[in-house]
């Protein structure tokens, strides 16, 4: 639906493809956008720290007029101790295998990153085995933007939590779910 009703804009995952259509864009005089809508967080689970290098030199390889970035990413203020009650209501309502299993993995939910990474994680049942797994948060919003290139600004800025998450975290475990787990960045990259 989104390419039927989006002329002109390219969905893509191969970066041949993208890096072709971009250049078609440029050689006509248009600008291009890129869109990493949930992409950094992948990059990070599943890369190796040269694939994470290089994503990144493609992203600020200067072809992009703006980068926009909407992703699970947090504050380094949410590594902390965690509110001993919400860790408590964890305990109590979570599945004990899943919650098992992440803190294998994770380490304990007693620090604030991996409780809020435990209530990011533990509704996706179906694909667990997968889930647990992935990295939803492997950077934190401050390391991201000390890492900007100084061409790109920022020209739009958004820190929050999703009010879908934070009405099933406040259902399934009664938590008021504060911690900001989602970045909106929009990048701009200056004229030279």
């Amino acid at each position: 639906a989104a390419r039927e009703n989006n002329p002109g804009v390219v969905f893509d995952s191969n970066w041949s493809a993208i890096q072709h259509a971009a250049n078609s864009f440029k050689s006509d005089g248009k600008q291009c956008v890129l869109v990493l809508s949930s992409i950094v967080h992948e990059v990070y689970s599943y890369g190796t720290s040269a694939d994470i290098e290089k994503f990144w030199s493609m992203v600020f390889s200067g072809m992009w007029d703006y980068v926009v970035v909407r992703d699970m990413i947090p504050s380094v203020a949410m590594d902390r101790p965690s509110d001993i009650n919400d860790v408590a209501k964890v305990y109590a309502c979570a599945n004990r295998q899943q919650l098992y299993d992440f803190q294998t993995m994770w380490g304990s939910i007693e620090n604030n990153k991996n409780l809020v990474h435990w209530l990011l994680k533990y509704r996706y049942v179906n694909n667990w085995q997968r889930e647990v797994k992935e990295n939803y948060m492997p950077l934190y919003r401050e390391h991201l933007l000390s890492a900007l290139p100084s061409e790109y600004r920022v020209s739009y800025h958004e820190h929050y939590v999703l009010p879908y998450l934070r009405s099933c975290v406040a259902r399934d475990f009664d938590i008021d779910l504060r911690d900001r787990t989602h970045l909106k960045l929009i990048l701009e990259r200056s004229a030279h």
